[in-house]
């Protein structure tokens, strides 16, 4: 710009590197500024301050571009890892025969910058004042990080279903049980969900989460009276592992390659069933004969023991006491235990014959059996109730057939 262009301005007030002062509207002025440092080195080639034509225009991405590569960025949030959008970008814009601009890079910005944050305000605002419930569990990441992971379950009315997602992971300061759940009620607090809402918290059986004293759920409990505790169902199962291996080995009799003896499953059938019945039912109601064992009536009330009376083993009253679980909790496993045991004799009584008695007498009639030297005598054999043949005949043939 020439000196007679700047002087249509009038005074002008600038900072004249060390000298300050003021450049009035005059050509001797202007000249003498134009000799200093700071303006010869801002009319050099190439510099910032300067406007220079390098010979092609400059295109700024359109609208519908920046649509694109947000959508691509939702994609890829949704359904995929970030490091394939490398090659789905030039897919699409080979596609589109425009360039799409969008790598790991940007694709991790727009994700982290813009995407994550609306729908998370999205999720808030679909929870709203309902009620909702928390799973939660601790971890240790690969560099040695505590860390506390959150998963939301709520009703969504705008979707007409419950609806399971990922909170957030909240970086731990300490391991107490305090730490943890002061940690989950500030993070609470800064996305904005209202703790007295939340209806009940899942955690695994970890001692630290569930013990009767000084546990993550009874400081969570001290500011939340209504919150409920559900403890994971693996961990409760586990308790009933010595009964689930009695289960395995029985359901192995019925495999193919066992050959299915039905005697060698009803020999294992018989004193499983009264180890299941002993734990849970009255010892007046358990029947001392075999061919009584279908009158059982397992559905009956005031045939069942008291909580506080039913055998659950050895095992699982140890590993009962050392999780050291609240009172509520603890009823809450022994329950489900006591209706698991009831259900279980209830499968293994459907299972049966209808006369066991004149089933296990089928056994006399055996090879081994017929051709032993001690094999019964044929009127002591229950089966013969049911023949409509004659037995004198019957009888000679048997006492015919001698061991070889």
């Amino acid at each position: 710009m020439s000196p007679i262009k700047w002087a249509k301005y009038g005074k002008i007030q600038k900072g004249m590197g060390k000298r300050k002062g003021v450049i009035r509207a005059h050509h001797t002025d202007l000249v003498q500024h134009a000799g200093t440092d700071k303006p010869k080195r801002n009319a050099t080639p190439f510099s910032s301050m300067c406007l220079t034509d390098v010979g092609f225009m400059v295109l700024k991405p359109s609208i519908m571009m920046h649509q694109v590569e947000l959508k691509l960025a939702c994609y890829i949030a949704w359904h995929s890892r970030v490091s394939s959008v490398n090659h789905l970008g030039e897919l699409v814009g080979s596609a589109l025969e425009r360039a799409v601009s969008l790598h790991h890079t940007k694709c991790t910005a727009l994700i982290n910058n813009h995407i994550a944050p609306c729908m998370f305000s999205d999720l808030i605002k679909d929870i709203g004042e309902s009620q909702y419930s928390l799973v939660i569990n601790d971890s240790t990441d690969i560099a040695a990080v505590k860390q506390l992971c959150i998963v939301l379950c709520y009703f969504s009315s705008s979707l007409n279903r419950i609806v399971s997602t990922f909170l957030g992971l909240v970086i731990l300061e300490s391991e107490t049980a305090e730490a943890i759940a002061t940690a989950l009620i500030q993070f609470l607090t800064s996305v904005g969900l209202d703790f007295s809402k939340c209806i009940g918290i899942g955690t695994d059986s970890c001692s630290i989460m569930v013990r009767k004293e000084n546990s993550v759920y009874i400081h969570l409990l001290q500011r939340h009276e209504d919150l409920r505790l559900i403890n994971c169902i693996c961990h409760t199962v586990q308790f009933l592992t010595p009964i689930l291996q009695e289960f395995a080995s029985i359901n192995n009799l019925f495999q193919l390659e066992s050959g299915g003896n039905a005697f060698k499953m009803l020999d294992c059938l018989q004193p499983f069933f009264h180890t299941l019945i002993s734990r849970v039912s009255l010892s007046e109601r358990i029947p001392l004969s075999d061919g009584k064992l279908l009158k059982v009536n397992l559905c009956d009330p005031s045939s069942h023991l008291p909580l506080c009376a039913v055998n659950f083993g050895i095992l699982f009253t140890v590993a009962l006491g050392d999780a050291k679980l609240d009172n509520t909790v603890e009823a809450n496993v022994k329950n489900r235990c006591q209706d698991f045991l009831l259900e279980a004799a209830k499968q293994v009584q459907s299972r049966f014959p209808a006369n066991i008695n004149l089933w296990k007498s089928r056994s006399a009639f055996s090879p081994s059996a017929v051709l032993s030297q001690g094999k019964p005598q044929l009127m002591t054999i229950s089966m013969l109730k049911i023949f409509k043949g004659d037995l004198g005949a019957l009888d000679a043939l048997y006492q015919a057939i001698n061991f070889q």
